[in-house]
């Protein structure tokens, strides 16, 4: 029985793709560690990090960012959002568990590490309380093993099930990296194993707007697929998590907000091996009456034990604390610091925060291009503390910390405070974003207008 797979993170031979810690030892004015305290974002955390062991590992040849893969990023979008009421829809489902997990994982040179996963969700197995089902999509010349089939194929994994030729239903050939595969996995997920809660893995690749990408069509899932999927089924998904790279982002996980409760994923690259599946399950299947935030943390808890420390981030995060409907929001904190910026920024206050856009941009993946990531606690608490800014920039600042300090569950960064828990698209001064990416931070729209107007974007 597997119940822990030793882990490692980054090697040596793929240090080219990351940027040396050494890179942030010339800090503006303003000291991260003490302006911003990510110990205090912990507190709301259901259970303790305390006694989390590490074991090296043999280091793994792919992460699940987009530096592995080459295919176009280019997907067709759709847009459509709505509210529904949770209440309603509880009262439908006619359930008999209480949770049913979902893993959705999509066909791309990671697949050796789906056959793992997927024999990880196995050495725990579903129960009568909990369901455990997968959808995996396997490609010719990735991995041989388990009869070396090549189509899609979905079902329920029960204890020591194993993923080959006869485990599951065929679905034919899908293209994972579209919402109407994503849709008719839920959809069938939701229906066949009815439960009171429900949890949805997005599992493969991702660069921070998009995830699960599928090598054959070089297709992906954005933020406003996923909720699109999420508003069009009956029953609610509680929790909705990304084992990809890079999908701790505002951008994505505001996306999603009016649509589940709580997202899972790591700000950092990943390494090939994910997440640590098996003793999540445990953990679950010892205590079933979980709530979404609960199963949240273990899942970062459990994370952080896997590996040896080297750049791992995993957070949980609260999706109530990023709805617009939310008077005290992130997002409309980010708004209103937009609107103060376009309104009264000097250009000081322009120069200080492009000093620390510059210094903490894309700090976890320094292959991306451009470098348009930027973790929000760090860049708002060094921007907020830097000398000379305006007064009402200042306040701007701490209310969206102040709000983002509500954000955030459950947070683990194996580098003490580089990774606070989200981050936040914010392209390069001077120059106009990438449309793609532009388009998935609309969520906010007074930030999107700024980061593409003239005193930023276009100036």
């Amino acid at each position: 029985m597997m119940t822990q797979r030793l882990r490692t993170t980054l090697s040596g031979d793929r240090a080219p793709l990351h940027r040396s810690t050494s890179d942030l030892t010339a800090q503006p004015s303003g000291d991260l560690s003490r302006s911003f305290d990510t110990a205090s974002l912990r507190q709301a955390a259901r259970s303790s990090r305390s006694g989390w062991q590490t074991q090296a590992a043999t280091p793994e040849p792919l992460t699940r960012g987009l530096a592995a893969r080459s295919p176009s990023r280019a997907i067709t979008r759709t847009t459509a959002q709505r509210q529904r009421s949770v209440n309603l829809k509880k009262a439908t489902q006619n359930t008999t568990a209480e949770w049913t997990v979902m893993v959705y994982m999509a066909g791309n040179n990671l697949e050796s590490y789906a056959i793992q996963d997927f024999l990880e969700l196995a050495a725990a197995g579903s129960d009568r309380r909990v369901n455990l089902v997968v959808q995996i999509d396997r490609t010719a010349g990735y991995d041989s093993s388990y009869g070396n089939w090549t189509d899609t194929r979905r079902g329920k994994v029960q204890k020591n099930s194993k993923p080959n030729a006869s485990w599951g239903s065929r679905v034919g050939e899908a293209n994972m990296g579209s919402a109407t595969a994503l849709k008719n996995f839920v959809t069938w997920g939701t229906n066949t194993y009815k439960a009171q809660h429900y949890a949805l893995v997005m599992w493969g690749h991702g660069d921070g707007h998009q995830v699960s990408y599928d090598d054959a069509t070089a297709n992906g899932i954005s933020g406003a697929e996923l909720n699109s999927v999420l508003a069009g089924v009956a029953a609610e998904v509680d929790l909705v998590g990304t084992d990809a790279c890079l999908m701790s982002t505002t951008d994505f996980a505001a996306q999603i907000a009016d649509n589940a409760s709580v997202f899972v994923g790591s700000q950092e690259l990943e390494p090939g091996t994910g997440w640590n599946y098996t003793p999540v399950i445990q953990d679950l299947k010892t205590n079933p009456a979980m709530t979404a935030a609960q199963l949240g943390s273990s899942l970062v808890t459990r994370y952080a034990q896997a590996y040896s420390p080297r750049n791992e981030t995993l957070s949980a995060i609260d999706l109530t604390a990023l709805r617009s409907s939310n008077p005290n929001s992130l997002t409309n904190a980010l708004n209103s610091f937009a609107t103060t910026l376009a309104s009264s920024a000097t250009s000081q206050d322009l120069s200080l925060l492009n000093l620390w856009r510059d210094r903490l941009a894309n700090v976890f993946d320094t292959s991306a291009q451009p470098d348009d990531l930027c973790d929000v606690g760090r860049l708002f608490s060094g921007f907020a503390s830097s000398p000379g800014l305006s007064a009402s920039l200042q306040v701007a600042a701490r209310v969206v910390l102040s709000a983002y300090s509500s954000t955030v569950i459950h947070n683990y960064t194996a580098i003490a405070n580089r990774s606070t828990g989200l981050s936040l698209y914010f392209s390069d001064r001077g120059s106009a974003p990438e449309v793609n990416d532009l388009s998935q931070s609309a969520f906010a729209p007074q930030w999107s207008a700024f980061v593409n107007g003239s005193l930023w974007g276009l100036g």
